[in-house]
């Protein structure tokens, strides 16, 4: 059973968080964990369930991966709110490797009139501010865009590799990948796998570890609801790394309802799962906006120094 220590430190942790929020203006809410729809990711697998009304009526149910869908919607319903959230996620198929779990606790928020690079900023300050923890974790953000460290860490830049057209990025990827000695397809394997690939592979184990590492400007052909960067090759993104571990994912919100429909409609058609209309209408009046998911449970771990998240968790 886990100790009464980590308890107590979960809350304090919680408590600072809420705190921290509610005194910048955000309004803390409270969304479904059970929904009709959801952002469409073709990477996760859903938990599914169904609802009966008594009646021999069902309606197929999910357990949210995110509570994204909801709080756009309020977003969009409320103009000029900036708002967050500390609650259950759930993600089927999650391989046990130390910083995975089926069920997690996220903190997502949503800052109004802000961009992914402000949402930066403010995110910098939660961690200077984290109330228990190593210092490292405290440190300025080390702010290194995904061209650099491709240029850096496998010696040809991103921007090289990937070009205006995808087959052709394809193509340069799997034949890069395969210098590396990465087994890749380009028939097969998509843009976004590939560079997910070489990321996860080759990049991800060689970030400092010294100091928490914001990693910027991810390729537009992986499929996100992030706002593209003015020459569309890269997206208004940013994923916050310490000590090898991810902890945030930060879009500025993309508010084009025809490439957001376009991108979750793909993305629909390899989860299986129903797109929203109404949130990707709902998208198109956020206005600018940026919004923050942070994993509380891996950030735990990491203030209390574990190695395995399952240490800082209630066993079912």
């Amino acid at each position: 059973m886990i100790a009464t220590e980590i308890i107590r430190r979960r809350n304090e942790l919680t408590a600072f968080l809420r705190r921290f929020f509610s005194d910048r203006g955000f309004l803390e809410i409270e969304t479904p964990l059970l929904v009709e729809k959801t952002v469409p990711e073709g990477s996760i697998r859903l938990f599914r369930t169904e609802s009966d009304d008594g009646f021999g009526g069902r309606q197929p149910l999910f357990l949210i991966p995110s509570p994204e869908v909801t709080m756009k919607k309020v977003l969009a319903a409320k103009p000029g709110l900036s708002i967050f959230q500390i609650g259950k996620s759930f993600r089927n198929g999650e391989v046990k490797t130390g910083i995975h779990s089926r069920e997690f606790t996220m903190l997502e928020y949503y800052l109004r009139n802000a961009d992914c690079f402000q949402t930066l900023d403010l995110t910098e300050t939660l961690f200077a501010e984290l109330p228990f923890g190593p210092q490292p974790v405290r440190r300025p953000f080390l702010k290194l865009t995904v061209d650099e460290l491709f240029g850096t860490f496998l010696g040809t830049p991103l921007s090289i590799l990937a070009v205006d057209n995808e087959d052709e990025t394809r193509r340069r990827l799997a034949e890069f990948c395969r210098k590396l000695g990465l087994k890749a397809d380009e028939r097969k394997d998509s843009a976004a796998d590939l560079f997910h690939l070489l990321f996860v592979d080759r990049i991800e184990p060689q970030l400092p570890k010294d100091r928490p590492v914001a990693v910027i400007g991810y390729p537009s052909f992986v499929p996100t609801t992030a706002a593209l960067q003015s020459d569309r090759r890269f997206s208004q993104r940013w994923e916050l790394y310490f000590n090898g571990c991810e902890l945030c994912n930060c879009y500025t919100e993309e508010t084009d309802v025809s490439r957001l429909r376009s991108v979750l409609k793909n993305e629909a058609a390899v989860q299986g799962a129903p797109a929203d209309e109404e949130f990707i209408e709902a998208c198109g009046r956020l206005g600018l906006c940026s919004g923050n998911a942070l994993g509380v449970d891996r950030l735990l771990m990491i203030l209390l120094e574990k190695n395995n998240i399952e240490e800082i968790l209630i066993p079912c």
